[in-house]
């Protein structure tokens, strides 16, 4: 169990990053791309990456999902718009519609049976198609009238060739399917003469084909349990509390860019749903299972950012907002520690208050106030009162050991001053 074994994690941790590193230096110009789809996989999310032909969308997927090794399948699929859901969930068994009267997919080796898949040009599947992967892409289950099974996908990496927002402006129901890609980005030509030529020169090395490093898929099962599994790793009220604040600020002011036509270019969801601002905070949970800890801090609350939007504008307006509101959160934090310091410095001062010194299990009251002295180290000092009251009950403690200890000696025939 990597919660409680933190050498495991960090080692799993390290096998994770090392395997996305090499694609950056594969591909170029492409991190973008392999960051959200490292994203996806540790939040077991779907991604949906946009761009022109021959801009290296199927290769990073391919080079990706081939490289991870063990007990995970694959499907791959690219769909037309006259292409019909059974493409996708399997052929209908013909012989069970004939005698039964049931219409059921034969689902082997499709999508309802893959832990990863590829669903490319996913965009030119028409509406109804893409309707149908609704319960799949986000309940991972198939529901076909009697039919129904509990689909073991993990992510689904989508690619198209389609402007996302020209697309909902065109099909506006659609807004619902691409609400369950959490990860939307896009991707252009190299336009540097420097990339153009290391572009060539890793390919016609072989660099984006021979990839060294493979990934067992139990390390991302692993992971990614931490992060969508219980007990969640977001348990700071505190930090909760704030990304509410910030997720309202952010709805607010993001209308802002939307009602501007030069600063909307490339901002596909016309609202923040509800389900996105749930999974979003999962990324919070990333951040610390990538630093290698188990508990999530208020910086930790910078990568929501990713699966809030889709553009280089969405995410630095979810920084500043996040910027505006870190000195507040530092107050209330200072807050919160001072009250429960008080608390803690009370609980002590009644403890000790308890202590009878005597000879009667001279032992025990030994062990209560070296205890309570190791309690007291622990209590830092965050301001003069603070320090004041934590000395006043370590000197109380110290007399009580001194008059215990005097008390002893007294008993024992030794002249002892207390």
């Amino acid at each position: 169990m990597l919660r409680n074994d933190p050498q495991a994690l960090k080692q799993k941790v390290k096998e994770f990053r090392d395997f996305f590193d090499q694609f950056n230096g594969a591909f170029i110009e492409r991190e973008d791309i392999v960051f959200r789809l490292m994203l996806a996989l540790l939040n077991r999310q779907h991604l949906l990456v946009m761009g022109p032909p021959g801009t290296a969308k199927t290769a990073v997927s391919t080079q990706v999902f081939n490289n991870i090794v063990g007990d995970a399948t694959f499907f791959e699929v690219e769909l037309t718009k006259f292409m019909t859901d059974d493409g996708i969930f399997g052929p209908y068994n013909v012989k069970r519609m004939r005698d039964d009267g049931v219409l059921e997919h034969n689902v082997d080796g499709m999508l309802p049976e893959a832990t990863f898949a590829r669903l490319g040009e996913f965009l030119d599947a028409n509406v109804a198609t893409q309707r149908s992967l609704l319960s799949a892409l986000n309940e991972r289950q198939l529901k076909r009238g009697r039919q129904q099974i509990q689909m073991p996908l993990m992510t689904a990496y989508c690619d198209t060739n389609t402007d996302a927002a020209r697309f909902l402006e065109l099909h506006p129901d659609s807004w619902a399917v691409l609400d369950r890609l959490m990860f939307v980005t896009s991707v252009g030509y190299v336009s540097s003469e420097e990339n153009v030529a290391e572009m060539i020169r890793r390919y016609q090395s072989g660099r984006t084909r021979r990839i060294e490093h493979k990934l067992d898929f139990s390390v991302i099962r692993d992971l990614s349990d931490l992060v969508v599994g219980q007990p969640s790793l977001f348990t700071d009220a505190l930090v909760a509390k704030y990304y509410g604040v910030a997720i309202i600020r952010y709805r607010e002011q993001r209308k802002a860019l939307l009602s501007d036509p030069k600063k909307r270019v490339g901002i596909i969801m016309p609202e923040i749903s509800d389900r996105r601002i749930c999974i979003a905070s999962q990324l919070a949970e990333t951040a610390a299972v990538l630093d290698a800890r188990l508990h999530v801090k208020f910086d930790d609350l910078e990568l929501c950012g990713h699966a809030l939007g889709s553009t280089k504008q969405e995410f630095t307006l979810w920084q500043e907002i996040l910027k505006s509101l870190q000195p507040r959160f530092e107050q209330d934090r200072a807050k919160d520690i001072t009250i429960a310091q008080n608390t803690a410095l009370a609980a002590i001062s009644s403890q000790l208050d308890q202590i009878e010194v005597s000879e009667t299990d001279v032992d025990g009251i030994k062990r209560s106030l070296d205890t309570i002295e190791a309690q007291l180290s622990e209590i830092p000092s965050s301001d003069g009162t603070i320090e004041e009251a934590r000395s006043k009950l370590l000197s109380l403690c110290q007399e009580k050991k001194a008059l215990l200890r005097g008390r002893i000696l007294s008993a024992h025939g030794f002249a002892t001053e207390v």
